[in-house]
This record gives structure tokens, C-alpha cells and sequence, in this order.
């Protein structure tokens, strides 16, 4: 069960964060290189359909992944904290490939301005879904209330 520490400090992980694009409130995400935040965050601050895109997925089909909204910096790492904390020991390999495969993917698809990312989650690309020794995990994400992860 990492936390966000050692998948900064062992891991050497990146977190980044930044303010809404719409409203109040602060993203704070984590990845395996400041890259991969850099991209989700400009894909986030870009265009509307980009942005309210990357926020839809990140609040359903994408909730497995260590991305967060909040309304203080110090909400914000508390929901992450918790929401990496709680990824089974046997799969945080698993967990952190995937993660930055994901990014990768939204990032192809997200910063094109013709809904690609969300036709892509429509079709249930694999690469944007959790993978499947990961389904209970965010089936308990989801449980927990997704809206306690996202605002």
C-alpha cells in the first residue's frame, strides 16, 4: 500500500498541482514523471471540450487513478493519500504501470479538440480502464462515494 511519500521518494514519483480551470478548488495528481502531469494539467487548463472531457473521465471511468480535486491543497492531499493507501500490496506494480500507461493514452487522445478521449472511454479502451486485477479496487473507490474523490 504506497502512500503518496514513497511513490515520491521511493518510487520517484511527481506530484503536481493546479488551480480549476471552472470554479474553485485545486487537481493534485501524482505520476510517474512531472511529464505526464504537465500534459494532464495543460489538457486541463486547455480547451473547453478537452477540459470538461479530462474531468468527466477523471471522476467515473478514471477515479482509479492517484488525480483529485478539492478545495484546499490540504483536502487535496488528504483524498489522495487515503485513495493511494488503499491499493492492495500485491498490485501496486500492477497499479503504477498502468498508471502511467493511462496518461499516456490521455494525453494521444485528450489534447485533440474532436472528443476523441471521450469516444475512446465509450469504447472501453483498455488502456483507460483499470486493469482487471484492479476491478474490486475501484469498485471500492467507487463505494466509498466518488464524490468524496472529486469536489
Amino acid at each position: 500500500m504506497p502512500n503518496i511519500n514513497d511513490l515520491i521518494t521511493t518510487s520517484n514519483w511527481s506530484m503536481l498541482s493546479w488551480r480549476e480551470r471552472y470554479g474553485d478548488g485545486i487537481w493534485l495528481a501524482l505520476a510517474p514523471s512531472i511529464t505526464l502531469l504537465d500534459n494532464i494539467e495543460f489538457i486541463s487548463t486547455g480547451g473547453d471540450i478537452q477540459s470538461i472531457e479530462l474531468s468527466s473521465y477523471f471522476h467515473d471511468q478514471g477515479l482509479w487513478l492517484p488525480v483529485v480535486k478539492a478545495d484546499t491543497i490540504i483536502a487535496a492531499l488528504s483524498k489522495l493519500d487515503l485513495k493511494t493507501f488503499s491499493i492492495p500490496d500485491e498490485f501496486v506494480d500492477k497499479w503504477m504501470d498502468a498508471v502511467h500507461e493511462a496518461y499516456v493514452r490521455v494525453y494521444e487522445l485528450g489534447n485533440k479538440n474532436d472528443y476523441m478521449l471521450n469516444s475512446a472511454i465509450k469504447q472501453k479502451d483498455a488502456v483507460l480502464m483499470p486493469p482487471r486485477e484492479l476491478q474490486e479496487y475501484t469498485k471500492s473507490i467507487k463505494d466509498m462515494n466518488p464524490n468524496s474523490w472529486w469536489r
